[in-house]
């Protein structure tokens, strides 16, 4: 194992010679930096200044002992690890020093092989503890921003469905101004529309604006005219919102153009009183918010293109009625005017009803669709993984007879494409049935992981192996690879929930753990064989094979 040469470590014995053993003889050839304290005062002086990574304390100091040392370091709550020096024979005394918060220990007389085996036990421990930290640190912020990708789409999800069967205009209007609060953290916020007779911008919904306001009234902040001819969002706060209306009530706004078909119909806006700025992941939500305002306000439009449409035909049905010899021409003419606009309308609400509104979208937007769409997926599978992982240990669905054979072969088509970019081949020697009791989604998780492993781990030219076989009424599954191999140290931990052996490869380390948690719950075992360099082969057993 390499060592780190920022590894500070303190050695503090009274014993020159076992000084001079451990400190030039074996750690400073190491790359370690060492500092060297002969009592216990000194030493407590060196930890402050020289903040060692390592302690190698004696216990039998003259003066303020070892354990003293010990006791004094655990009330101030130093937890880096300690390895104390016991007198010959002396195990006991090691053992009792555990319980003042020793890692480890050596007894005298002192052997460079041990010295060099314990500080490395205590440095890897310590950098699996940072590792572990930072692993757990890292899902923390994994779980809190897909909590916060969940909230998002699930406030988009909503707004969608609002758009769709809302027909109360008001309160569809008002539903998108609180989906633009949520989705951007604002204070306050409001919606202008462009009436299509005097091109007047008329404030439609409002949510927190101070005092009192009439809808349907123009509204003019000083920023929206300008957006409605730029067509482009607008972001402002410090000194340049000061000159505009808007600087009254907020001093941070973010406004988003309201678009149909290319022709900006309205205006969304949010803000914050406190020269609060917002972020680009505001921008792009509160893009997505207008977007259900544009389809919104073309429905409202289209309604009331038909219902003016409707009050048209009524009012020439009254006249009709009162010349019959005109009935004939009237209604050829209504049926003519009344074509168009229905046709329309029927063409909108079948582009909202079949989910098609994305298609108003520019492309960078139905992009950020797509993406949003594939993140969801992933977070969905990720959520749906920790929730496995922490059933009680029972098959949550009743179990159907499944075809491992079938099964592994969807999963290496699945996977054929990723093994054909990094140049590996995917073989498989399965016998010609093999149908066992299972919940087909889960144990089709567990081919998955170990195939996507596999040619993850594997160099270019390599080869994956996927192996199904029935022994009596056990069906025994291996997959293989010619990677890079496990550490044997590493190899008993492979399973464990996220355990990473290289956390540079990325993930969380939660697909092994569901491996061996989904084999277990289907009355399986799973387990792996690796050398470095040699590849690695993870096998598992499924019960009541036939």
């Amino acid at each position: 194992m390499p060592n780190n040469p920022k590894d500070r470590i303190l050695v503090v014995d009274d014993d020159l010679q076992s000084l001079d053993l451990i400190c030039k003889q074996v750690l400073e050839p190491l790359g370690y930096q060492v500092a060297m304290a002969t009592d216990g005062g000194a030493a407590l002086q060196q930890i402050i200044t020289f903040a060692p990574a390592v302690i190698i304390l004696s216990l039998a100091l003259r003066g303020l002992s070892g354990k003293d040392v010990l006791t004094a370091l655990r009330s101030q709550g130093f937890d880096s690890p300690v390895i104390v020096i016991a007198p010959e024979n002396g195990e006991q005394q090691a053992l009792a020093a555990f319980r003042l918060g020793a890692r480890d220990y050596l007894v005298r007389p002192l052997r460079e092989a041990e010295i060099v085996a314990a500080v490395d036990r205590v440095v890897e421990d310590g950098r699996l503890r940072r590792e572990r930290a930072q692993l757990q640190q890292q899902l923390t912020q994994a779980n809190t921003d897909l909590q916060q990708r969940v909230k998002e789409l699930t406030v988009l999800s909503g707004l969608g469905k609002a758009v769709i069967n809302l027909t109360d205009v008001a309160s569809l209007f008002n539903r998108l101004v609180e989906s633009a609060l949520q989705m951007s953290g604002a204070e306050m916020g409001w919606l202008l529309v462009a009436d299509q007779a005097s091109g007047q911008l008329l404030i439609v919904a409002q949510k927190n604006l101070p005092g009192r306001v009439q809808l349907r009234q123009p509204w003019d902040d000083g920023l929206a005219p300008l957006v409605m001819l730029s067509g482009e969002p607008l972001a402002i706060g410090g000194t340049g919102i000061l000159q505009m209306k808007i600087s009254q009530i907020a001093k941070a706004a973010l406004v988003m153009p309201v678009k149909a078909r290319e022709q900006t119909v309205g205006v969304l806006t949010v803000a914050n009183r406190a020269p609060k700025p917002f972020t680009e992941q505001s921008k792009t939500l509160l893009n997505a918010v207008a977007d259900y305002a544009s389809i919104a306000i073309v429905n409202v439009r289209l309604f009331q293109a038909l219902e003016q449409r409707t009050q048209a035909m009524q009012q020439s049905y009254e006249t009709l009625k009162a010349g019959e010899k005109h009935r004939g021409e009237v209604l050829a003419k209504i049926t003519q005017q009344m074509r168009s606009p229905v046709t329309q309308a029927k063409s909108a609400v079948d582009l909202i009803m079949g989910e098609s509104g994305i298609t108003r979208m520019n492309e960078r937007q139905r992009n950020q669709v797509r993406i949003a769409s594939e993140k969801l997926d992933a977070a969905v599978q990720f959520m749906d993984d920790i929730a496995i992982l922490h059933e009680s240990g029972s098959v949550a669905h009743a179990l159907k007879p499944v075809q491992l054979d079938e099964m592994a072969r969807q999963s290496m088509s699945k996977y054929q494409p990723m093994a054909q970019q990094q140049g590996v081949a995917l073989l498989a020697s399965i016998a010609a049935s093999v149908i066992v009791p299972g919940d087909a989604p889960r144990l089709s998780r567990v081919f998955d992981n170990l195939i996507e492993n596999a040619i993850k781990f594997s160099p270019k030219g390599g080869e994956v192996v996927i192996s199904i076989q029935r022994e009596g009424s056990v069906a025994h599954i291996s997959v293989a690879d010619r990677g890079i191999g496990i550490a044997p140290e590493h190899l008993p931990h492979v399973f464990e929930r996220f355990f990473q052996v290289d956390p540079k490869t990325g993930g969380v380390g939660i697909g092994l753990a569901l491996v061996k948690q989904i084999v277990e719950t289907h009355g399986g075992q799973a387990w792996a064989e690796s050398a470095p360099g040699q590849g690695s082969r993870f096998y598992f057993t499924l019960p009541k094979a036939i």
